[in-house]
């Protein structure tokens, strides 16, 4: 294109950012992204309302906005303490995360607790949420992005791997419990999981 002068309009750049400290989760910035406000809305009003559900599951085609959506959620939760996962997740990786955003020297109790006790997954989450709730903490907003890589295909669609059932079904359980906590999920696929209806 070209202005009355002739002279040539630049090249209009659009500008990423990330998410994470690792530079994983790539999305638009907040001028940039438009429309979905009903999804945000739809997200939103039961992020912050719902105390029946503990999350949000986001999912379609790839490269429509998935994770988009997912950091302007991060964005409107300014409220919560946000601890990020990329793709693949398990016990370990989810422990370590939630351990290493307990900077509060008040808490390294709970810390080494987490890191360290040999009690399984579902009892360690459900004692270590509801002690931040115990002591008035920030509540958690979890967002697990490009969480396809947790599926497998089996005969009729889309499963969660073994080693993942476990962790999300603590997590999930945890969170119910507790009530403050929330989940977000974004996947290319619908998956079966039993425990949906709290999504």
């Amino acid at each position: 294109l070209r202005t009355p002068e002739r002279t040539v309009v630049p090249n209009y750049s659009r500008k990423e950012e990330f998410r994470d400290s690792e530079h994983n989760l790539r999305v638009v910035e907040s001028k940039d992204f438009v429309g979905r406000r009903r999804q945000l809305q739809n997200c939103l009003r039961t992020l912050k309302r719902d105390e029946e559900k503990v999350g949000v599951l986001i999912h379609g085609m790839g490269g429509l906005g998935k994770s988009t959506i997912a950091s302007r959620l991060w964005d409107r939760l300014s409220q919560y303490e946000k601890v990020f996962w990329w793709r693949q997740i398990d016990e370990s990786k989810v422990v370590s995360e939630l351990a290493e955003n307990l900077r509060k020297p008040e808490l390294q109790q709970l810390r080494e607790y987490l890191l360290n006790s040999n009690v399984n997954i579902e009892a360690k989450l459900a004692y270590f949420f509801k002690e931040l709730n115990d002591r008035g903490e920030k509540p958690f907003l979890l967002v697990f992005d490009d969480f396809e890589w947790n599926l497998e295909f089996d005969d009729e669609g889309y499963v969660l791997k073994s080693e993942v059932v476990k962790v999300l079904r603590a997590l999930v359980k945890a969170i119910q419990n507790s009530s403050y906590h929330r989940i977000i999920i974004t996947c290319r696929y619908d998956f079966e999981f039993d425990l949906w209806r709290h999504f």
